[in-house]
């Protein structure tokens, strides 16, 4: 699978920002949502995976360039905090999910679900994170 959707702080040309190591490997391809709810929580959106099914991440999908996925995973994991040899430690976990997009198709991509408590972080309703704007 060679595809990721984001809804945060990769979103909207970020990625040469944030990875800018692996941003070449990386090209916008569409837009869509998943089942979950999504949460502020100060720094960095999180988002909460919702089996019922009633509330929506929009984001993007990105699709990496097939001979770089591997690196492209392996930096995106440390950038969202995973450990692999202790999960439950982890900030984020990734999982493959269907992403819905355009006239009612889906595919399937990689998310960083948010793997903490979210209590105490608002919920944002519109399912979109706008990044906050630094003011001076």
């Amino acid at each position: 699978m060679n595809r990721i959707f984001v809804y945060g702080t990769l979103r909207n040309g970020m990625l040469n920002q944030v990875v800018p190591e692996v941003s070449s490997f990386i090209h916008a391809d569409a837009k869509g949502f998943v089942n979950g709810k999504l949460f502020d929580t100060g720094e960095y959106p999180a988002a909460k995976p919702n089996k019922m099914n009633q509330t929506r991440v929009y984001g993007d999908v990105l699709k990496v360039d097939d001979n770089h996925m591997q690196i492209v995973l392996n930096v995106l994991d440390e950038y969202e905090e995973i450990d692999e040899s202790h999960p439950q430690k982890s900030l984020f976990i990734r999982k493959l999910v269907d992403v819905n997009i355009a006239k009612g198709k889906k595919i399937k991509a990689w998310i960083y679900w948010y793997n903490k408590d979210i209590k105490g972080f608002k919920e944002l309703k519109s399912g979109i994170y706008r990044k906050r704007k630094i003011s001076f």
